[in-house]
């Protein structure tokens, strides 16, 4: 597991985070260990399964193909009233800062919802008796099916390859994975397009609010990947 100086893109993650978030090297020296290794086992086959990656061989690799690494981000979820843990989350991630722009991604933009629109709906709510309900997607990037031609990470610590070495061997990106610049704008974009194709209407000025009737829906682009509807009877 890589040591980042205060300069690496990916040491803002290390500077914000609780005791409870960590990476790999120091998740497996915590006397819970176990549990955040069956956490990486379960993330990575959530990942194989839903065809994120493929696993090749180094010389399959098409000359002037990026190969980036991995990060493994672990945490301990705990409960707001109790601080019980309740579950442990480790999440694969691409080391975006190693892409270049116009090689392996060009825009990046993705709308965000603001508290003034997340406040504005709720007034609108309590106004009109609307009735309001939070959803939380797993593995919500990687629901957008976006291949991405010539990209492929290392194979993570922590992974075995069956029949061969680790280093021998890396990972195709088959859909969009968390990490990459382009992750968030890739993720709304596919989320506001299935709305929009059950009808719903794409709000002009709040850009991460979409409607259909009495029916608003708050698509956020952010990486815990969460939506918020009202819904309301004229």
């Amino acid at each position: 597991e890589t040591e980042y100086d205060s300069q690496h893109p990916l040491f803002a993650f290390k500077a914000k985070t609780d005791p409870d978030t960590m990476y790999l090297h120091e998740a497996l020296k915590q006397p819970d260990r176990k549990q955040f290794i069956q956490a990486m086992d379960k993330e990575l086959q959530d990942q194989l399964e839903h065809g994120n990656f493929t696993v090749v061989h180094r010389s399959t690799v098409p000359e002037g193909a990026t190969v980036l690494p991995m990060v493994w981000a672990m945490r301990r979820k705990r409960k707001q009233d109790t601080g019980e843990v309740y579950k442990y989350k480790g999440r694969l991630n691409v080391d975006g800062s190693k892409q270049k722009k116009g090689v392996n991604y060009w825009e990046t933009f993705a709308p965000v919802a603001t508290w003034t629109t997340i406040w504005f709906l709720l007034v609108l709510t309590l106004i009109h008796g609307w009735k309001t309900r939070q959803i939380d997607y797993v593995q919500a990037y990687t629901q957008a099916d976006v291949p991405l031609d010539n990209l492929y990470v290392k194979v993570p610590k922590g992974v075995e390859v069956e029949g061969g070495k680790r280093e021998d061997y890396v990972m195709k990106v088959n859909k969009n994975v968390y990490g990459t610049h382009q992750a968030g704008r890739v993720w709304n974009q596919h989320l506001v397009k299935k709305l929009k194709k059950i009808g719903f209407t794409q709000h002009a000025f709040f850009r991460t609010v979409t409607m259909l009737g009495f029916l608003s829906v708050i698509v956020s682009s952010q990486s815990n990947s969460q939506w918020a509807h009202a819904e309301g009877h004229p």
